[in-house]
C-alpha cells in the first residue's frame, strides 16, 4: 500500500483534534466536574487508572516472556491518559457526565503520574526516557484541554451552531479515524507478525484486567 506515514498520521492529529473539539462542544462545566464533586469516586477512578493498571502492565511485562520492545509498549499504554475520543461511544452505556469528566481529570493528572511512573521504572530498568510534568502538560494542552475549552467555549456562545457542528465533526472525524487506523493496522503488519502471538496475548490479557478493574472500582452505581 503505496501511503505516506507521515501525511497519513498528520490527517490522524488533526482528525482526533476536531473530535476533540466535537466533544467540548458536547459538554458543560457540570460535565467536568461530575467527578469533583464525587471525591470518593474520584478517588477509586484515578487509583484503578493510574496505579492498579499499570501496576497490571508491569506485572505482565515481568511474568511473560517478550521482547524488551513490547514490555515498554504494554508499560507505556498502561500508564497513558485515558483516550479522550471514548467518552460520546460510551454514552448509551453509562453515566456522560461521569465518562467525560474521568478523562478530562485524567489526562489532567497525567500531567504529573506520566513522569513520575516514568522515573520510577527508568529507576528499576535504566531504559525508561524520563519526561518532565510541563512537557507533558506542553502535549496536553495543545492536543486535548486546548481544543476542549475552545469546543466548550463555543458551546456557551452558541449552543445551536455547536451542536450541529459537533455532529459533523465526529460524523466526518470517526469514519476518517476508522480508515486511518485500518490503513495503519495494514501498513504495521508485518510487526506484529513479526511481534508473534505473544503480543496479541499480552495485550489481550491487558484488556481484560483493565475491564476487571474498571468493574470492581467503578460500583456501587452500575453505569459507573
Amino acid at each position: 500500500m503505496n501511503v505516506d506515514p507521515d501525511f497519513l498520521l498528520r490527517l490522524l492529529q488533526i482528525c482526533i483534534t476536531a473530535l476533540i473539539l466535537a466533544i467540548g462542544m458536547q459538554s458543560t462545566v457540570d460535565d467536568l466536574t461530575y467527578l469533583w464533586r464525587r471525591p470518593r469516586l474520584l478517588t477509586k477512578s484515578m487509583l484503578a487508572m493510574y496505579v492498579l493498571v499499570p501496576l497490571a502492565a508491569v506485572g505482565l511485562a515481568r511474568v511473560l516472556p517478550m521482547p524488551f520492545g513490547l514490555k515498554v509498549a504494554v508499560v507505556v499504554v498502561a500508564i497513558s491518559a485515558g483516550a479522550p475520543l471514548v467518552p460520546r461511544k460510551l454514552m448509551p452505556l453509562s453515566n456522560d457526565s461521569y465518562v467525560f469528566s474521568v478523562i478530562a481529570t485524567s489526562s489532567l493528572l497525567a500531567i504529573v503520574t506520566v513522569p513520575l511512573w516514568l522515573v520510577a521504572l527508568s529507576a528499576l530498568s535504566g531504559a525508561m526516557p524520563e519526561i518532565s510534568p510541563s512537557e507533558v502538560g506542553r502535549l496536553l494542552g495543545r492536543a486535548f484541554l486546548l481544543p476542549l475549552a475552545v469546543g466548550m467555549g463555543l458551546r456557551m456562545l452558541a449552543p445551536d451552531f455547536a451542536a450541529k457542528l459537533a455532529d459533523i465533526l465526529l460524523k466526518v472525524g470517526g469514519i476518517v479515524l476508522t480508515l486511518g487506523g485500518v490503513i495503519l493496522l495494514v501498513l504495521g503488519w508485518p510487526l506484529l507478525k513479526e511481534a508473534g502471538w505473544i503480543s496479541l496475548l499480552v495485550l489481550g490479557l491487558l484488556t481484560f484486567i483493565s475491564l476487571a478493574i474498571g468493574h470492581l472500582m467503578g460500583g456501587p452505581e452500575e453505569e459507573n
